[in-house]
C-alpha cells in the first residue's frame, strides 16, 4: 500500500513537471492591476446644465426715439441709478412744454371761475340776482376744475417721458449685455424694448439642469453638486440642489423635469452661458475600501488555470478557484497567479466598488484585466 501510494505521488509530480513544461502559462505582468484602496464612493445622476446668474434684470425703455448716447458696455459694474443710455430728449421735451403751458392756461380758467363763483355767491346772498345764476358758476368752475386737473396730469405724465429718455440702472450689478448701440431707434409702441441684461451678483450662480423621468425621482432639494465646465476640465465645482421644478417640459415626446442648482462663485471664474457637466450625489459614503468596478467583471480565460487540471482534461468551466454564484468575486494576484477572493459587496459608482467582507486588504493587487500581447512590451 505504501508502495503504491510512493508511485502515485511519483506519477503526479511527473505529470505535474512534464504540465509546467509543456502546457503555456501566463506570466505575473500580463495582468493588469490596480491596489485596492479606501477612499469616497458617490452615487450619481449625470448630465448637463447651464450656467446663470443668480438673478439677471433686463432694462428697456418706455419712450420711442433714437439712442443719443451710450454710457455703458459689456462687462461694466454698475451701480443703482447709474445712467446706461439716454435718447433723444426733443420729441418728449416739445410735448412737455406744451402741456405745461395748458396746464397754466387751464390754472388761470380755474382761478377766474373761482372768482367768478365767489362774487355770484355774495350776489345771490343778497337778492341781486337768481339761484340759477349760482349754480351756472358752480358748475362752470366745476368744469373748470376739472380742465385743470386732466392737463396737470398730462403735464406730468410727458414730464415723466422725459425723465424716461434717461435710462437708469435698476440694480447694482454687472452688464453682461448691451442690446443695442449708438444711432438705434427704439419703438416702445406695443411693448418695452430690451436695452441691456443686468447681473445682480455674478459671485452667485445657478445651473439649469433638465433631468429625464426616470431620474427626476431621485433627485431632492439640498442633494450635493459636482460639475465641472471645459474652461477649467481639471478643476471641479460643487454646487447644491435648490429647486426641482415639477412643470414638465415635453419636445419630441420626451419629458424632462428642469432642477437648479445653486452655485458659489466668489473666484469669478464661472460665466453666463458655459455648460456645466453635472454629477448630482444621491449618495455618498467616505472612506471605505474599494476595488475598481472592472476588477468585479475580470475572469481568467482557461489557459491560465491550473496545468494539471487542464492535464487531466477537466471542464472548461472549472478554474484553481470556483466563482460565487452571484459573480461576487475579485481576483487577486498571488506569488504571480489569480487568486480568486470571494467579496461582499456595498455601494458603487461608474468607477469603484465598496467591499463591505471578504478577504481583501488595502494595497492588495486587484487584477482588473489582461495586458494585450504587444501591451507589455
Amino acid at each position: 500500500m505504501k508502495r503504491r501510494l510512493i508511485a502515485l505521488l511519483a506519477l503526479l509530480l511527473v505529470l505535474g513537471g512534464i504540465a509546467w513544461l509543456v502546457l503555456p502559462r501566463t506570466p505575473a505582468d500580463a495582468y493588469r492591476t490596480q491596489a485596492a484602496t479606501r477612499g469616497d464612493i458617490s452615487r450619481v445622476i449625470s448630465a448637463t446644465g447651464r450656467l446663470n446668474p443668480e438673478e439677471v434684470v433686463t432694462v428697456g425703455t418706455q419712450v420711442s426715439g433714437s439712442i443719443q448716447k451710450m454710457y455703458v458696455k459689456n462687462n461694466e459694474a454698475v451701480h443703482k441709478g447709474e445712467l446706461l443710455a439716454e435718447i433723444d430728449p426733443t420729441l418728449p421735451q416739445a410735448q412737455l412744454e406744451q402741456s405745461k403751458s395748458s396746464m397754466d392756461n387751464s390754472y388761470y380758467v380755474m382761478v377766474l371761475a373761482e372768482r367768478n363763483l365767489k362774487r355770484t355767491k355774495t350776489l345771490q346772498e343778497k337778492g341781486y340776482i337768481a339761484v340759477t345764476d349760482l349754480e351756472n358758476a358752480e358748475q362752470a368752475y366745476r368744469t373748470a376744475q376739472s380742465g385743470y386737473l386732466v392737463s396737470k396730469a398730462q403735464y406730468e405724465r410727458d414730464k415723466a417721458n422725459l425723465e424716461y429718455t434717461k435710462i437708469r440702472s435698476p440694480i447694482e450689478g454687472v452688464i453682461i449685455q448691451a442690446q443695442v448701440s449708438a444711432g438705434q431707434t427704439m419703438a416702445a409702441n406695443f411693448q418695452a424694448p430690451e436695452m441691456f441684461k443686468i447681473a445682480r451678483d455674478l459671485t452667485r450662480m445657478t445651473i439649469d439642469v433638465g433631468l429625464t423621468e426616470a431620474d427626476i425621482g431621485q433627485v431632492k432639494v439640498g442633494q450635493n453638486v459636482r460639475f465641472t465646465v471645459d474652461a477649467y476640465p481639471q478643476k471641479e465645482f460643487t454646487g447644491i440642489v435648490q429647486i426641482v421644478n415639477l412643470n414638465p417640459n415635453t419636445q419630441q415626446d420626451i419629458t424632462t423635469y428642469s432642477v437648479i442648482v445653486n452655485v458659489e462663485n466668489k473666484d469669478k471664474l464661472l460665466l453666463p452661458g458655459m455648460t456645466a457637466y453635472v454629477s448630482i450625489v444621491l449618495e455618498q459614503k467616505e472612506n471605505v475600501l474599494r476595488v475598481p468596478a472592472a476588477a468585479l467583471r475580470f475572469r481568467p480565460p482557461i489557459e491560465h488555470g491550473s496545468s494539471i487540471a487542464r492535464l487531466f482534461g477537466t471542464g472548461p468551466r472549472e478554474r484553481w478557484d470556483m466563482d460565487s454564484g452571484e459573480g461576487q468575486t475579485v481576483y487577486v494576484l498571488q506569488g504571480g497567479r489569480p487568486a480568486a477572493i470571494p467579496v461582499t459587496i456595498g455601494g458603487s459608482d461608474d468607477t469603484n466598488v465598496e467591499i463591505t467582507g471578504g478577504d481583501v486588504k488595502e494595497g492588495d493587487p486587484v487584477i482588473v484585466s489582461l495586458l494585450a500581447p504587444n501591451e507589455g512590451s
